[in-house]
């Protein structure tokens, strides 16, 4: 669900009283509480249940002080960016750079074609070993006229076919 367009909260996401406290991070007492003090709610249904407007709720939590608004010089667009001097934007684009350079080597960034072999190496030995099925198992059932015969010999060259491909050594 995306509660938020354009920056702002749409005015049309209503939550109950449940999912509001764990979205703001307090009590559902808490909640009742800012309900007394004023914060906007509405009754859906015709039912006692209350409904939260989130847009509303948060200016009336921001405007009397219980949240604050936290900048995070992370989610700078990049009309923000060209803003910036020259030199400025080079030097973040050259520690955003390093960031990702040093991620890649702590091995939690990977890129988009490692990804690529990887797959490409998993589904075609998936791919190997399951086209090799009907003729391993072609021979042993011939005769056999019970399906759970059938079934339970089918059953294991699957599992065998799944161990051999949960082993698959890294490309």
């Amino acid at each position: 669900m995306n509660i938020i367009k354009n920056g702002y909260f749409k005015d049309d996401i209503y939550v109950q009283v449940s999912p509001f406290s764990a979205m703001i991070g307090v009590s559902t007492m808490q909640i009742t509480n800012y309900v007394k003090e004023g914060m906007p709610f509405t009754h859906i249904n015709e039912s006692k249940q209350r409904s939260f407007p989130i847009k509303k709720c948060f200016e009336w939590l921001i405007l009397n002080g219980y949240m604050e608004i936290k900048y995070d010089k992370q989610t700078e667009t990049e009309e923000d960016l060209e803003e910036l001097p020259p030199k400025e934007r080079k030097d973040l684009a050259d520690a955003r750079l390093k960031e990702l350079e040093l991620a890649k080597k702590k091995s939690e960034l990977i890129s988009i074609e490692e990804i690529r072999k990887e797959n490409e190496y998993i589904l075609t030995a998936f791919r190997n070993k399951t086209l090799g099925v009907p003729s391993k198992i072609a021979s042993a059932l011939i005769g056999i006229e019970s399906v759970a015969e059938i079934k339970a010999i089918l059953e294991e060259v699957m599992y065998e076919l799944l161990a051999e491909l949960s082993r698959l050594e890294d490309v």
